[in-house]
């Protein structure tokens, strides 16, 4: 395995861990209509998830910068390090570690509010 692939895979793990804080802060006023959408894959209860958000909009937002520097992802990749294998394209490589980030997010945000939303139906 790659340096670059390491940064993919700790670019996966921030994503989730992200997404499963995020998914804390979600309201399940009704577990099993929120559970029945997500199990239909209706677009309402997606559009209502928490999304990630790598823009840095706000004062304390994530970016991607913030996310190469926590993946280790060099500002010149494929300078003296071939370890950093073929990734010649820096921007490129951004993008990759923003898409694992992106995808680890929002499966994480869809599992937590799943078990959440059992555990819920579970306990009443």
């Amino acid at each position: 395995m790659t340096d670059y692939d390491h940064a993919i895979a700790k670019a996966a793990e921030i994503g989730a861990e992200h997404g499963h804080n995020a998914a804390t802060w979600f309201e399940t006023d009704n577990p099993a209509a929120i559970l029945q959408m997500l199990e239909d894959g209706d677009p309402i209860v997606y559009h209502a998830l928490p999304h990630p958000d790598l823009s840095g909009q706000w004062a304390d937002g994530y970016t991607p910068r913030q996310l190469a520097e926590d993946c280790g992802y060099p500002e010149n990749p494929a300078g003296d390090n071939p370890s950093w294998g073929d990734v010649a394209d820096h921007s490129a490589g951004i993008d990759e570690l923003c898409d694992a980030y992106e995808e680890a997010f929002s499966i994480a945000v869809e599992a937590e509010v799943d078990r959440v939303c059992r555990y819920h139906l579970t306990e009443s």
